[in-house]
Formats: C-alpha cells, structure tokens, sequence
C-alpha cells in the first residue's frame, strides 16, 4: 500500500491517490514445482484530479500517437484504477494474464463526464535451451561464449493485447478526430537471446489493428506492423 502526490517528483494535485497491491502464491510451500509457480494478484489507486490534459498523447508500443486529448479537456474529479493478474511458471514455461480498468472524471468547459478505459493481455512463453523462466527473467545456464561452443539462453513469446477506450472520449469531443481510435488489438511475437546474466538482445514482431483508422502523415491506417529490437545491459 501507499499514497501519491502526482508524477515522480512533481506533486501535482491537492489530493493524493491511494494505491495497494497484493500477490498470493497459494502452492508456493508446496513440493509439487507444477503448482508452486502459480501467482494471483490484484491491485488498486484512487483519488481525486484536477489536471489539464489538452493535447496529452498516448503512443503505443510502436510509438505512434493513438489517442491526442482535446484543447480545454481537463481530468477533474475522481479517479480509481483496478486490476488484476494470473501467472503460473513452471520451469522454461511462463503463461501470463491481467486486466487494467481506468475510471476518471474529464470536464470539457460545459461537458462532465465519467469515461472508463481498459486493457488486457494474454502472454505465453518458452525458453528454448531450457532455463527456468523467473519474474526476473532468465539467466543463462550456458553464458555466451563461442569458444567453448556456447550460446547462451535463447527465450520465445507470443501476446495477445487489447484496449478499450470510451466512445464517449470521440462522442463529446475529449479527444481529437483522426488522432485517436477507440479499440486496439494487437499480437506480438518476440524472440530473446540471453547472453549472459547481464546482456540481452531482443526482437519484437507486432502487429496492430485499429476499429478507428489513425492518421500518419496525412494518410489514414487502419493497420500497423512493426519490428523493434533492443539491446539491454544490466547491473
């Protein structure tokens, strides 16, 4: 549990949010590794805000601007985020679950309304030469090493996502037309290689489809396909 005053180190708002989160294991003292891997979960904020919001943008994994808010709009009044997770780990594999809601009140001069937004994703994956998948990741049994003809941990994955924005956000005019959509689903596969306990490369395929087509240089899209890759080092 605890309470917030805003963003990082800003407090911007009078109120402060409420927040919590809680984790079970409920096989985890159990002998039986098929068991013991499985995690629920839940979590929470609420509070009251009193922001302007005009032009804020929210970008995708791809970082293309999904939903651009309209000049004027503020976020005014309360705001309560609810979740909840599944995961179950056992050995190489990991299968992964959770659910995102947003409530929050937005005033646009003489227009109050309550708008709702949520999320969820489904995620399987498997690690190919073997390792245990953690929360933490994967540490290779095998750290690269061509030498001695080894190539460290090599991690697939494929998820399923889709958001939900209110229709009321396009319907009042909170957002702007062309800039926003009200549904995203998109699939993602991805590729890790770890090297070693600190290196990792990897490789996101993603596929994106929009109910509302979005505008990109004057030309509208109703699909979007992307690779991104990143090369990590950890301490």
């Amino acid at each position: 549990t605890g309470t917030l005053n805003g963003i990082g180190e800003h407090d911007t708002t009078v109120d402060k949010d409420w927040s919590g989160r809680l984790v079970w294991h409920p096989f985890y003292n159990k002998q039986d590794k098929w068991l013991k891997g499985l995690q629920i979960g839940g979590a929470f904020t609420r509070g009251r805000q009193n922001t302007d919001i005009s032009g804020l943008v929210i970008e995708n994994e791809c970082r293309q601007e999904v939903v651009e808010y309209s000049a004027g709009v503020k976020m005014k009044g309360e705001r309560l985020r609810t979740g909840g997770e599944v995961a179950y780990l056992a050995g190489p594999l990991a299968v992964m679950g959770e659910y995102v809601t947003v409530k929050n009140d937005l005033d646009l001069g003489a227009v109050q309304k309550s708008i709702s937004t949520n999320v969820w994703y489904l995620a399987v994956s498997y690690v190919l030469t073997g390792e245990d998948k953690t929360f933490k990741g994967v540490t290779a049994n095998k750290p690269f090493d061509p030498a001695k003809g080894q190539w460290g941990a090599w991690h697939i994955a494929l998820r399923y996502t889709q958001l939900n924005l209110d229709s009321k956000l396009a319907d009042f005019n909170f957002t702007v037309p062309g800039n926003s959509t009200t549904q995203i689903d998109a699939w993602t596969a991805g590729l890790n290689w770890y090297l070693n306990k600190n290196v990792r490369i990897r490789t996101d395929f993603i596929g994106n489809t929009y109910a509302d087509p979005i505008s990109v240089a004057g030309e509208n899209f109703s699909r979007e396909n992307a690779m991104i890759m990143q090369f990590q080092i950890n301490f």
